[in-house]
This record gives structure tokens, C-alpha cells and sequence, in this order.
């Protein structure tokens, strides 16, 4: 456990490479020292270099040091020389206390059976008060942690799809002037000219000037495979002595066919390779080699299955050992710099909420069924805890800041049901969407399952859209983006969130009324009462005691629920009909001092039964203002006998919505309410 947990440290330093492009200026020894818990299970945490940001998880290769200072091969993946000291290392503290109430996590929600859809708008946080604050001292130490100095996006493709663009190394001469760089300049040009004796003199030269010097041992490997003519024994050998003096060879940016003269000079050498291990199938150091260009030409299964035969085919010691650390380093890192994270899905506009996003291939949206929630997504495979993504939005006051809001958040979570023991492992100020933001990982336990978490939150000021309904103000709106995983995928978390992270584009945002309504989306059942609904994606819903409710969220409205439709059921008694049960209802509501006028009414039918329908227009006084919505009730009555009938009404509920709007959306999804046989029955 204390291993995976150390990944996730280990991860949320990735989300800077991920996230963040870092300058050569800026870069340099980034440490953190986490201070202990006094009690069980505390462990301290050794400082992290920059390499751990950049290394794509790549925590099990040996702790041999290349030369000091990295040279080039280091600080193509890397910068401020190779790692030093030990892996960091996690570990759960001492137990949390549970939270008490915060502006996200009042006490009594927890207890309740029904949440009413009522989004959250953080007008204040929890400033440094509460459990999160408490889990940060408990956690995080006041030094300079891993990720926090660091600043600049990561390009982003304008299609949203996540890349990396850190260039391949095309010299492998140092910077600093001196003999080693003129050898190894002289030995790169005589190479491209394919001056192979030149080229020999000077890379030997180099590496006599510094035996610990990787670049000097791969340039003689690059040059002995050219010539090999027919033997590959010395090409396997300085290929060998290269991974053993940098074991992290397999993940730094350099390829052969950029030392050659042309592509076509590449080519001749891997085809030459290739025949000879046709020719040859048993040939450990052909194998060696040709698993090492598969590698670097992006073929990584190849490349390992012909390091394996490689292998399956020596008995050469020192040739064994070079093909052991090749093996785990590539091992570590294949599926991390295939694609600088997961593969993503097109983006999807998220219209209402204003913001688009791209999800990992393999994951779908599911129902949403939380407050402020816009996106749910899973991905994995039945039968396993699967990973989740989500987004969230909050309408904000002027003074939450992206810290704050994260400390509500985290307070939130620690105040949920099945919900326990919530570490903070790391946290940081990273930039998303060219505005300041704040990422946290965290660790707990849900439902018994150790589960690694990070969230990123980042605050959006949108201004009043022209053309707006008269008393739209301008908006500031808090958006946070988390994914969570099982302690086992704990290496997997930070770089999926990050490539979503960057697939992140804000859109203008659109009222819901005004966008088409999907009722394709999640199939509701309710067994007890009888009926069923589709829920149509991108809505909120939730059971009631009796019923369902769902609705889209009106940022341009501060986070209004409109439009809202509820499903109400009761057993009523059977000397009532739709239309007098109807209107009974409507006149409760009169009697309360609602403002009610009823601007039409007629049959209509709901679930294949013949009902009644009223349209009414309801006023509410909101300070100075009056506020006009449109209200629509559809109602059925089903025989239940003992002198009894189930009372099914379809509510829709609409702010600043044409009456004509508001009724095609009642026929819209009156069409997909079914009833079905209740368990009552």
C-alpha cells in the first residue's frame, strides 16, 4: 500500500509535465519534504528531483547515476541533472477527523433521503478553517513542495488532443566548450557524411576524455551499427555500456535515424539489421540492437517480444544485464510515452455549462445524479473498480479564490457517506486555461476500497452575454475537474487527468432552454410506483420519496434550475379525476399567496392514459424584481383499487421561456414516461 501510495506522489509531480511546459530557465532542483505525522504509520518523505516530473513513472529502474550533471541524454527527459536520493515515499497518517459543516457539506444533507436539485453557489469558503485545513498541516509541510514553483501550459492541439511537445535531441555534444564537445561535434559531422573512420576517432577520443559519459558510448553504437557488416557484437556492446551508465535510455528523446546522413542511410542500416536476424534468429546482439531501433520507431510490443528473444537467446552475462535494464525501462515507461498519457475521444461541448472536453477513449458518460455535476464518466471494465472523471461548476462570490473553493471541495468529500480516512498527498498553483488554478491529489477509503483522487479547480469570470433577458448579471463561475482510481491504478491517475486537463476549452455559454433536449439518455425505473422515464443526458436527477426530479442548471440565471421536470406520485382517492385533482392542487398553491394564472388547460395524455394538462404562468417576487416562469402539469389517475388510484403528474418548470418553448418540451418528454407494473401491486 505505502508503495502505490508513493506512485501518487510521485503522479501529481507528473501533472507539471503533463499540465505544465517548464523552461529550461525555470527549470532546476525542484524538492519537497513532507513532514511526519507523530503516530502510526507516519513515514517522511526524501526530496523528489525534477527527473520524477519527467520520467513518465519510471520509479523501479535502478538507482545507478549517469554522469553528473545528465548531459544530453538527461536533459531530453529531464532537467537539473540525473535523480538523487531516494524514491519518495506515502503513507497514511494519523485518522481525520470528520468534518463538520462548510458551505459544501451541510451537516443535515448526509441525512437526508431525498437531495432536492438546489445547486450550490459558494458565496464564502472554508479559508483555511475545517478539515481540509486541518488534513493540510497534518499532511503538507510549509517547504517548497514538488510542483509548486512551477508555471506555463502545455500546448494544446486546437482539435483538444493532448501532446507534448518536448523536440528530440539531434546532437549529443555537451554545451559547455571543451574538448568532449569539439570530439563529439567532429564525430556527429563525420557520421552524416558517412566518413565511418573519422566518425570512430572522434566519438573513442570523447570517451576517453569521460568514461561516464552515455552520449560518447551511443554515438559508438550508432556508428559500429552502421558498419556492421554482417557483426553486431560491438553495436550491442556500447549499446550495453550506454543503458548501463544511463538505465533511463528508453525514455530519452533521441532517435539513430537523426545521426545518420538521411532517412534513407536509417533505412539501409535497420533493413540490413533486420535480414540478419531473419538470417540469424538466434543472434542475442542483433536482437539486442534491433529491439533498441523498434523501440525508438514507436513499435514498443515489437520492441519488447524482440528484447525477450534476445534474452531467451544469451548466456553472455554482461550482454544479459544490458537487456535486463533495457527490459525495465521500457517496461516502466511503454505506456506512459506512447502517447504522453491516454488516447482521448473527440471533445464534447458541454453548451450550457460553457466549457468543452475531451474523455479517454473507453470511457462513457454516466447519469448524473449529484448537485453541480456536469459530467460523470467510467471507464475500465465490468467487475473491477473502475476509474471515474468528472466535472463540476459553482456559481462563486467575488471573494473565493481557487484554494478556498478547493478546501470546501475537499471538506465536501470528507463529509460524505462512505467516505473515510481522506489524505491530502499533495497540492500545488499550476495554470489551466491561461488563468491561475489549483491541483490537489488525495487518498481514501469509499466503501472499504482504497481510492487515489485529484481534483484540479480553476475559476472562470464571464460577463453578461449581449442580448441577454433583462437582469442577467455577469457571472463568476468555479470549475473543478477530478478523476479517481483505485490505489491499484495509482500511476494511471495524474496522466489522464492532465490530458483531459488539456482538451479543456471554454465555450460560450448557453441557457438550456435554448439547447435541443436529448432524452436518448439514461433509462430511470421505479419499481414501486410503476413508471418509467428517460433522463436526458447532460441533466441532473434524483429519486424523491415519491418520484424523480431532474433538471439542467442556468449558469447565465446564478445556477437556476430550468428547466426542471418532476415526476410526483400518490395514491389519491378514486373519487378524483385528473383535471379535479389538478385543480385542487393549483388552488392549494393560490391559498399559499403564489401568484398563479392558468393560461390554458385541456386532455392530453401521459404513459398511454388520458389525463388532463394545465399551462399556467406563476409570478414570484425576487427583491425588486418579478419573475415570470411557465409552469406545465400533466396529470393521469391509474386504478389501484380498495378505493384508491395512483395519482402520476409530469411537472415542467421553466424561467424566461416562451410559453410555446415550455409546452413542446412537456410533448417531448411526456412521450418517453412509460408506466410499467408496480411492486405495490
Amino acid at each position: 500500500m505505502v508503495k502505490r501510495y508513493a506512485w501518487l506522489q510521485i503522479a501529481l509531480v507528473v501533472v507539471v509535465a503533463m499540465l505544465l511546459s517548464v523552461s529550461h530557465a525555470q527549470r532546476g532542483r525542484v524538492g519537497a519534504r513532507r513532514a511526519g505525522i507523530s503516530g502510526v504509520g507516519s513515514r517522511a518523505w526524501s526530496p523528489v528531483r525534477e527527473f520524477r516530473a519527467n520520467s513518465f513513472g519510471a520509479g523501479d529502474l535502478p538507482k545507478q547515476q549517469p554522469a553528473s550533471g545528465g548531459g544530453v541524454l538527461g536533459s531530453s527527459i529531464y532537467s537539473g541533472g540525473p535523480p538523487r536520493g531516494s524514491r519518495p515515499r506515502g503513507g497514511r497518517g494519523a485518522p481525520a477527523r470528520a468534518a463538520g459543516p462548510g458551505p459544501l457539506s451541510p451537516s443535515q444533507r448526509q441525512n437526508r433521503v431525498y437531495d432536492p436539485i438546489v445547486p450550490l453557489t459558494v458565496t464564502s469558503t472554508t479559508s483555511g478553517a475545517g478539515s481540509s485545513a486541518m488534513l493540510r498541516a497534518q499532511q503538507i509541510s510549509t517547504g517548497t513542495r514538488p510542483i509548486a514553483d512551477l508555471t506555463g501550459l502545455l500546448a494544446r492541439k486546437a482539435d483538444g488532443k493532448a501532446t507534448i511537445s518536448r523536440p528530440y535531441v539531434t546532437s549529443l555534444a555537451p554545451a559547455e566548450e571543451g574538448m568532449r564537445r569539439l570530439a563529439m561535434l567532429t564525430g556527429e559531422r563525420a557520421l552524416r557524411s558517412k566518413d565511418y573512420k573519422q566518425a570512430f576517432a572522434s566519438f573513442e577520443k570523447a570517451w576517453k576524455i569521460s568514461h561516464n559519459m552515455p552520449e560518447a558510448t551511443l554515438s559508438l553504437a550508432h556508428t559500429y551499427l552502421a558498419t556492421a557488416d554482417g557483426s553486431y557484437a560491438k553495436a550491442a556492446q556500447y549499446l550495453g555500456k550506454t543503458v548501463k551508465l544511463f538505465p533511463y535510455l528508453p525514455l530519452a528523446r533521441v532517435h539513430p535515424k537523426d545521426f545518420y546522413a538521411d532517412q534513407a542511410e536509417y533505412q539501409r542500416v535497420l533493413s540490413e539489421l533486420e535480414q540478419h536476424v531473419s538470417d540469424h534468429p538466434a543472434d542475442g546482439q542483433a536482437l539486442f540492437v534491433l529491439a533498441y531501433l523498434r523501440w525508438r520507431d514507436q513499435d514498443g510490443p515489437a520492441a519488447l517480444e524482440t528484447l525477450q528473444a534476445a534474452l531467451m537467446n544469451t548466456e553472455d552475462k554482461q550482454l544479459t544485464a544490458s537487456i535486463d535494464l533495457m527490459l525495465r525501462g521500457m517496461g516502466g515507461a511503454r505506456d506512459a510515452i506512447a502517447d504522453e498519457g491516454p488516447k482521448l475521444q473527440a471533445p464534447i461541448d458541454l453548451a450550457w455549462a460553457g466549457i468543452r472536453l475531451a474523455m479517454p477513449e473507453g470511457f462513457t458518460a454516466d447519469r448524473l445524479g449529484e448537485i453541480n455535476r456536469v459530467l460523470l464518466a467510467t471507464g475500465g471494465k465490468e467487475g473491477e473498480f473502475r476509474p471515474k472523471l468528472a466535472l463540476s461548476v459553482y456559481p462563486i462570490g467575488k471573494d473565493v479564490d481557487v484554494k478556498g473553493l478547493m478546501d470546501s471541495v475537499t471538506d465536501h468529500l470528507n463529509g460524505k457517506l462512505g467516505v473515510e480516512d481522506v489524505k491530502i498527498v499533495d497540492e500545488a498553483t499550476v495554470k489551466v486555461l491561461d488563468d491561475k488554478a489549483f491541483v490537489r491529489a488525495l487518498t481514501c477509503t469509499y466503501l472499504g476500497q482504497q481510492v487515489a483522487l485529484a481534483r484540479v479547480c480553476f475559476i472562470r469570470d464571464v460577463p453578461s452575454p449581449s442580448g441577454a433577458p433583462a437582469g442577467t448579471k455577469g457571472r463568476r463561475l468555479a470549475y473543478v475537474l477530478g478523476a479517481g482510481v483505485s490505489d491499484r491504478q495509482a500511476d494511471q491517475l495524474i496522466p489522464m487527468l492532465a490530458a483531459v486537463a488539456r482538451s479543456l476549452a471554454y465555450t460560450d455559454i448557453r441557457r438550456p432552454v435554448d439547447l435541443p433536449v436529448a432524452t436518448d439518455g439514461h433509462l430511470i425505473k421505479d419499481p414501486l410506483w410503476g413508471y418509467s422515464m428517460r433522463q436526458p443526458n447532460g441533466w441532473v436527477g434524483s429519486f424523491r420519496e415519491s418520484g424523480f426530479d431532474m433538471g439542467q442548471f442556468d449558469l447565465l440565471l446564478g445556477g437556476t434550475v430550468t428547466p426542471r421536470v418532476e415526476i410526483i406520485v400518490a395514491t389519491i382517492p378514486e373519487t378524483h379525476t385528473p383535471k379535479s385533482f389538478g385543480e385542487r392542487a393549483i388552488q392549494l398553491q393560490i391559498d399559499k399567496g403564489n401568484d398563479i394564472k392558468i393560461l390554458s388547460q385541456g386532455p392530453a395524455t401521459l404513459g398511454g392514459q388520458k389525463g388532463h394538462q394545465f399551462v399556467m404562468q406563476k409570478q414570484t417576487k425576487e427583491g425588486e424584481h418579478v419573475e415570470t416562469s411557465i409552469e406545465i402539469g400533466r396529470v393521469i389517475c391509474v386504478p389501484a383499487g380498495d378505493g384508491t388510484q395512483r395519482m402520476y403528474a409530469l411537472v415542467v418548470r421553466t424561467r424566461r421561456c416562451p410559453e410555446a418553448k415550455a409546452v413542446a418540451l412537456m410533448d417531448q418528454m411526456a412521450s418517453g414516461f412509460k408506466l410499467m407494473p408496480s411492486s405495490r401491486e
